[in-house]
């Protein structure tokens, strides 16, 4: 059996953060990809809520859907 080298605090701080980083990574990208459960790898989204984010971002809501307003008439000549 071979024994573990000594390591500093400077490199556990490291092993740490890496880690870290590894897991908060993870954990957005689940939120953003709206994940209502994680099982064995398989997501289950909510494709409502990615659809109306992409609305948001595009600036469609559901007002401009229902009462779309005409679209401007350049007049000067």
């Amino acid at each position: 059996m071979t024994q573990l080298s000594d390591f500093n605090l400077s490199e556990l701080g490291i092993f740490i953060g890496v880690c870290g980083s590894a897991i908060i990574g993870i954990l957005v990208a689940t939120q953003k990809s709206k994940c209502e459960s994680v099982c064995w790898g398989m997501c289950k989204r909510r494709v409502d809520l990615v659809i109306e984010e992409e609305k948001l971002e595009l600036g469609i809501n559901q007002d401009n859907l229902e009462n779309p307003s005409p679209p401007a008439v350049n007049t000067s000549v």
